[in-house]
């Protein structure tokens, strides 16, 4: 047979018949031996040759010794077959198999059932590890027994073995540890779910054993799902990734996020998914669009022009109210500028509006206006800025309302108070207004010609000071008779009082007047004070006694009176001037014998009438009074008369006096609807706006007013002294209406905000009376003139800005925190790399160091502070929101447990013996997701100052609870709706003052030793470690009751992981793996080159990304251990990002001082492994070096 082609059963069984054949030969051996060698060499050449050929190793084993090694086992053991000849067997078998060979050999010698081949380990040269499979046949070697023994290496397959097993093992821990359902389909049906499956349908794999893979699929969903399902068995490539609903056991709908591919399983073609309950998700999502809608909606149809431009003025956004306004349309307006769409100044003007807004970074409101083919239209606009997620302007957005009309009316009414004040400059009469009080509150510039005073000296005089004893008595008796309750009551009925009054001059002399004085209304009908008219009657009064002195001298000056003179006997008329005549246009024989009544109006005979007749009965009439007449031409005007009894030609008579006052009854009414205009246009100010006279009593107080203090504006209108601070302060005194009036740099120092320009100031403060208290407002008030500049009254307008107010203190708050995070932030960076040595090194040397001596306990004092450092360290990563990994899943009540039972928690109650600490922990606690350490220092802080805010009895209590807010919620915080865990931390101390509470969130800010870090950042901490778990904290203190913090959490629905067991270092040791450490601090190198050493690594370090490159390029590293923060010079993910170009497998770990950041997460998506913070622990880069060398 050809030895070439024989199998190795064959080669074994040719084996075995050659060497019976030899032993029978010797046997039958001449006494020369010749014709025996001639055939033992001839069958010698021949077994060796087949012993040579043959694949597996072959040794025959006698007396525990090699006789016998072909050149494959000498291979397989890496020694010459000359070095194996007589040396003992057992010196290559694997010690713990040496005993199961021995007793396996000796067993067949014995004649035992012995199975003739199995597994067994060997060991070759420099202690190499083989696996083996060993074929026993007993044969007889030189009459001897002895063994023929067939070895085969198995040591790949055996490694293939271990390799399936564990990545079945890898596989299951994966899957069975998994939240998202993972699953195999073979045939349309379920071979194998995780757990994760179970939980999110509620299907158990004996629930699925008699379904298909589509029936619990939604039916809007099934068929499609059941298509693609069936294809992708068909070996298709349908969509591999996609959403649908299915329905679990209980009924209950859900939404899953669906991922698949096919494989062969045992030649099968299987489906391996993947599915991820994102029910809240997609319900979340359904909410976000329903609110982007309502948001759109808002837009569209809101009232005011509202639109987005981008940094470059083009407009990004307009809605429909902008359409209507400008004409345009928004198809043809998208893209372009306001210089593109307002050619000229406007556009510019725009662009130049939004660029200071831009720039200043604030919120603006300036008016605008348009030019359009019906001519100027002006607008309101409020801009503020747009910024992109880091904070950086992109853009505006502006919302702009139409003030034409308004500006319209304020012109008007400037033209009327223009028109009014020539009026009143020109006017002989002396006109002037009083409240109900009879003082004045205004009077026309005719005064200081007639009566010597200056408007300043009138200004609130009484009546009586005005008057004559004799005439004020006169004017209060007409009053009282003719401003009855009823007449006062009706709004309808118009009082008019007429009488001939003595006057005061400045210098004490006296004259007399006709005067009428006439009740005004406000807008409802109710009183609100006199409006007077008085004509100097010096001049008729000395005519009239020269009359009586004189008939020729009265005859003169009746002929050439002024005003019209008629006397009047029973009703006829006897005698009239010429003056009369020609004011009705009569000739003197038409008008005399007439009765008197035929020229009055119609509406006015019977009052005039019925005066006159009983002046003639001898009742008490008024001597003066008003109405109208018709003249000869049918034209009416109105007349003033005086009327008095005489005797005329033995009879009584009445003689009357009459002037036409048509054009002065024309100024009161324009006068009248001067007021008018002004007090609407007052009155329907947006803004809450008052006005004060000179001597501080409010002339206006309109609705915007009523509605921000509560106050009608009948209960202010008239009121001194004061009265309208009331509403926002609780008592009298000076605001800025009156600060406009008389400057008090004292009391201006007390706004938060004042600037003063002109007679116009501005001023911002707190107000503690209105509803619902420490209301902000922002005010303008500004002096009013007349004429001639002298001032008249102030006006000040209000306006709420409680809200912006907060926003902005808020915003401040925040961009403090942010800058002490980023100082803290740097200072812990470096600190960091100082720490890391000392903890690194303390450790290493530890270990070196014999347990018990002193200098052991040295070492071990070094770690303890450096795990102290660690401490601080953390703390000021906590405040730069730079340190905190919120990635463990947490019990909170776990967390308070375990503070509540630690010796400083006892010392601290200890020292405050009086101090009662209550818990109230929820026993249905949900699991947040967070850093149990910081957790724990937020608890301790918050224990220790609620305990130490307490000066002797008192409670401190310690609260847990779940609660869902549907709503957002306002307080220091503003809170957003969401599950949330609750922790509250309360004390019956002294409380906090209000003008401490922004500030307690500031480090090193304090009134008491605040924490008990022993780093002096107290509540900042707690402030940071809430931020980094995305929480909210409200705090609520009234000073001498006591102070409560209430912090949300939001709550996780993972599980919480099982206790970490402790790590054999022989798990994470190096097997002579090459290792290359990047670090730009010398130290830091050093100490991870020596942790890695000890470990058994061969460690190479550079310290920068461009070292750590070229020597990529010229060597190889099995390992790269690369710091994130390197300066100067590129960073670890740029490093990292440049290596995977020169070398797509490297392996490496990211280090770093701060908690795991976007960078770093990004190196992980590129291919990098662990993540492993400093300071260096020598288990913690070590577990990390082995995972990711053992990371297939």
């Amino acid at each position: 047979m050809d030895v070439q082609k024989m199998t190795r059963e064959q080669l074994l069984e040719e084996n075995i018949r050659l060497r019976r054949q030899i032993e029978a030969l010797k046997q039958r051996a001449t006494p020369d031996g010749r014709e025996l060698e001639e055939i033992l060499g001839e069958s010698e050449d021949k077994y060796l040759a087949l012993v040579e050929k043959v694949n597996e190793g072959i040794i025959i084993v006698q007396d525990e010794r090699f006789i016998f090694v072909n050149r494959k086992m000498s291979a397989l053991l890496g020694v010459p077959v000359e070095n194996l000849i007589g040396r003992k067997v057992f010196d290559y078998i694997w010690p713990e198999d040496r005993d199961r060979i021995a007793a396996n050999y000796e067993g067949r010698l014995g004649g035992k059932d012995i199975e003739s081949a199995y597994e067994l380990r060997i060991k070759g040269a420099g202690g190499t590890l083989k696996w083996v499979t060993l074929s026993v046949t007993l044969i007889q070697w030189n009459g001897r027994p002895a063994s023929l023994n067939l070895i085969t290496d198995i040591t790949e397959r055996k490694a293939a073995e271990n390799n399936l097993r564990l990545s079945e093992l890898k596989f299951r821990a994966v899957t069975e540890s998994s939240s998202t359902a993972i699953f195999l389909i073979q045939d349309t049906k379920y071979i194998y779910i995780n757990p994760a499956f179970e939980t999110m349908t509620g299907y158990t794999m004996n629930d699925l054993a008699g379904m298909s893979f589509w029936d619990f699929i939604h039916p809007d969903q099934r068929e499609l799902v059941k298509t693609r399902g069936l294809n992708r068995l068909k070996g298709e490539n349908p969509r591999a990734r996609y959403e649908f609903k299915i329905i679990t056991n209980n009924g209950k709908e859900k939404w899953v996020d669906f991922s698949a591919t096919a494989i062969r399983l045992n030649d099968i073609p299987t489906i391996v998914g993947s599915s991820t309950d994102i029910t809240e998700r997609t319900e979340a999502e359904e909410k976000l669009r329903d609110n982007e809608r309502f948001l759109a909606d808002l837009i569209e149809n809101s009232g005011a022009l509202i639109y987005v431009k981008s940094k470059e003025g083009r407009y990004l956004l307009v809605n429909r109210k902008w359409e209507q306004i400008t004409g345009s349309m928004r198809k043809d307006v998208l893209g372009r500028t306001d210089e593109d769409l307002f050619p000229g100044p406007v556009g510019r003007q725009f662009r130049l509006n939004d660029l200071a807004v831009m720039e200043s970074g604030t919120t603006w409101e300036l008016e605008e206006f348009l030019e359009d083919v019906c001519g100027r239209r002006f607008f309101n606009s409020i801009k503020f800025p747009l910024r992109d997620t880091n904070g950086v302007v992109s853009g505006l957005c502006g919302m702009t309302t139409e003030i034409t009309e308004r500006k319209a009316a304020e012109e008007a009414l400037q033209e009327t108070e223009e028109r009014f004040r020539l009026i009143m400059e020109n006017v002989h009469d002396t006109v002037w207004l009083m409240d109900m009080n009879l003082h004045t509150t205004w009077i026309s510039s005719s005064v200081e010609k007639k009566r010597g005073f200056t408007l300043e000296e009138l200004q609130r005089l009484p009546l009586e000071r005005h008057l004559t004893v004799f005439s004020f008595q006169t004017a209060l008796d007409l009053i009282e008779k003719n401003l009855t309750p009823e007449k006062l009551a009706d709004p309808r009925e118009e009082i008019t009082i007429s009488a001939e009054l003595e006057f005061y001059r400045k210098d004490g002399s006296t004259f007399w007047a006709d005067t009428v004085i006439t009740l005004l209304r406000d807008g409802q009908g109710a009183p609100a004070g006199f409006l007077g008219v008085s004509r100097d009657t010096t001049e008729r009064r000395r005519m009239e006694e020269e009359l009586r002195k004189s008939g020729e001298n009265y005859r003169r000056l009746f002929e050439n009176a002024g005003e019209g003179i008629m006397i009047v006997r029973g009703e006829t008329i006897r005698l009239a001037n010429p003056a009369f005549l020609k004011t009705l246009g009569y000739t003197e024989d038409t008008l005399t014998e007439r009765p008197f009544t035929s020229f009055i109006h119609p509406d006015d005979r019977a009052m005039v009438l019925d005066r006159h007749r009983r002046r003639m009965e001898g009742e008490s009439v008024e001597t003066g009074y008003s109405f109208r007449i018709m003249t000869a031409d049918g034209k009416e005007k109105w007349m003033e008369i005086h009327s008095q009894v005489i005797d005329w030609e033995g009879a009584p008579a009445s003689l009357s006096f009459v002037m036409d006052i048509t054009a002065r009854k024309r100024m009161e009414e324009e006068l009248l609807e001067s007021q008018r205009r002004l007090g609407d246009i007052i009155d329907f100010l947006p803004d809450a706006t008052l006005v004060i006279d000179r001597e501080g009593r409010v002339i206006a107080w309109n609705r915007a007013m009523e509605a921000m203090t509560g106050i009608r504006q009948e209960q202010m209108l008239g009121k001194g002294d004061r009265a309208y601070s009331i509403p926002f302060y609780g008592d009298r005194r000076p605001i800025l209406i009156d600060l406009a009036l008389r400057p008090d740099p004292e009391r201006e120092r007390q706004y938060t905000s004042f600037r003063r320009q002109g007679d116009t100031i501005f001023g911002e403060a707190y107000t503690v009376n209105l509803p619902p208290g420490n209301i902000h407002l922002s005010a303008t008030a500004s002096v009013l003139r007349d004429s001639r500049g002298e001032i008249i009254a102030a006006i000040e307008c209000v306006r709420d800005n409680t809200e912006r107010k907060r926003m902005e203190e808020r915003l401040a708050r925040a961009e403090k925190m942010e800058a002490l995070g980023t100082l803290a932030g740097g200072v812990a960076h470096d600190l960091n790399n100082v720490l890391g040595v000392l903890v690194g090194y303390s450790e290493l040397l530890a270990e070196k160091l014999p347990l018990g001596g002193q200098m052991r306990r040295y070492a071990d004092n070094i770690l303890q502070s450096g795990v102290k450092g660690a401490a601080i360290i953390q703390d000021l990563l906590t405040l730069a929101r730079r340190g905190v990994a919120v990635s463990e899943v947490v019990d909170l009540n776990t967390v308070i447990g375990e503070y509540l039972r630690t010796p400083e928690f006892e010392k601290l109650m200890s020292d405050h013996g009086q101090v009662i600490c209550r818990q109230e922990l929820a026993g249905d606690l949900l699991y947040i997701k967070g850093s149990p350490i910081h957790l724990a220092k937020t608890v301790m802080n918050l224990v220790s100052n609620a305990v130490e805010a307490i000066p002797g009895k008192g409670i401190m209590a310690i609260r847990t609870e779940n609660r869902y807010l549907d709503q957002p919620i306002s307080g220091y915080d503003d809170v957003q709706e969401g599950d949330y865990v609750i922790l509250t931390v309360s004390d019956s101390g002294n409380g906090i003052a209000a003008k401490d509470i922004d500030k307690i969130f500031e480090p090193f800010y304090s009134k008491k030793v605040m924490g008990r870090s022993g780093t002096g950042l107290g509540l900042a901490v707690v402030w940071g470690t809430v931020k980094d778990h995305n929480g909210y904290i409200d705090v609520k203190s009234d000073e001498g009751l006591g102070t409560t913090f209430t912090l949300y959490f939001p709550v996780t629905r993972e599980e919480l992981a099982a206790p970490e067991k402790t790590t054999d270092v022989a798990t994470y040791a190096g097997k002579g793996e090459s290792v290359l450490v990047v670090d730009d601090v010398k130290e830091q190198r050093e100490l991870a080159a020596s942790m890695l050493g000890r470990l058994g690594y061969q460690v190479e370090t550079v310290s920068s990304g461009e070292e750590a490159l070229s020597y990529i390029n010229r060597r190889k590293a099995d390992l790269i251990v690369l710091d994130m923060i390197m300066d100067p010079g590129i960073d670890g993910l740029e490093t990292y990002r440049r290596i995977r170009e020169i070398n797509p497998r490297q392996k490496a770990i990211i280090v770093s001082g701060f908690s795991e950041t976007e960078r770093v997460r990004e190196a992980q998506d590129l291919g990098a492994g662990t993540f492993v913070r400093k300071p260096y622990i020598m288990e913690k880069i070590g577990l990390a070096a082995r995972q990711e060398l053992d990371r297939e």
